[in-house]
């Protein structure tokens, strides 16, 4: 990975996503779908005075390899959409270990959500060394 990849996930909380771009195929003068892949890290609003940082990857589909792949090395809480592919990251892959990676969802009606400007949402947060979860509501800006 990319030094600044390695400083966004040297973090302990990241946000994902994946954002469908235009592609150029090439060879047939269309486009296609690809995916870009974000993760950012901003700790400001907790009193981090880390700088911010943004990571983007591509690839050329929305398969679950990628972010698997992209978040191998990460252990932390991930803030992410719904979106199947980042499922199997919050499950454990050792008996009597948590995973690695902690999921920060986000849920309106008790369904998942993505995030939205200037919205509330009721956010679960993995308790610290726990399996329990806390709740907060949080305004999205």
């Amino acid at each position: 990975k990319f030094t600044a990849a390695l400083t966004v996930f040297a973090g302990g909380r990241l946000h994902g996503d994946d954002t469908p771009v235009p592609v150029l195929e090439p060879g047939k003068g269309k486009t296609k779908t690809g995916r870009l892949w974000t993760y950012v890290r901003d700790g400001r609003p907790r009193g981090d005075e880390t700088p911010p940082a943004v990571s983007y990857f591509y690839s050329p589909d929305r398969q679950g390899e990628h972010p698997k792949a992209h978040l191998a090395d990460f252990s932390g809480i991930l803030h992410a959409d719904g979106y199947a592919g980042f499922r199997d990251l919050y499950e454990a892959t050792q008996p009597d270990k948590p995973a690695a990676i902690q999921e920060a969802a986000c849920r309106v009606g008790g369904v998942v959500a993505e995030p939205r400007p200037s919205q509330i949402r009721t956010c679960r947060f993995p308790a610290s060394g726990s399996s329990r979860s806390s709740f907060a509501q949080v305004r999205f800006h």
